[in-house]
C-alpha cells in the first residue's frame, strides 16, 4: 500500500513583523492544488528564533 506523502511549504521572513503570506509560498500552495496535491503552510515568522526548530518540529505529523 503506498502511503499519500505530506507537503509542507515553511516560510520564515527576518522581519517579525510581516504579516502577509508571501507570494512565492502561495503561488505554490495553489499550484498543488490545481494539480491535486494538499499542502500545509507553515510560517515560522511570528515565531522566536531560538523556538522555531521546536514549533516546526511540532507542526509536523507523528506517522512516520
Amino acid at each position: 500500500m503506498i502511503k499519500e506523502m505530506e507537503i509542507f511549504v515553511v516560510y520564515c521572513a527576518r522581519e517579525t513583523n510581516q504579516i502577509q503570506v508571501p507570494i512565492g509560498s502561495a503561488v505554490i500552495l495553489n499550484a498543488l492544488e490545481v494539480n491535486g496535491l494538499h499542502g500545509r503552510f507553515i510560517d515560522l515568522t511570528p515565531i522566536d528564533p531560538d523556538k522555531r526548530l521546536a514549533h516546526f518540529e511540532a507542526s509536523l505529523s507523528r506517522d512516520p
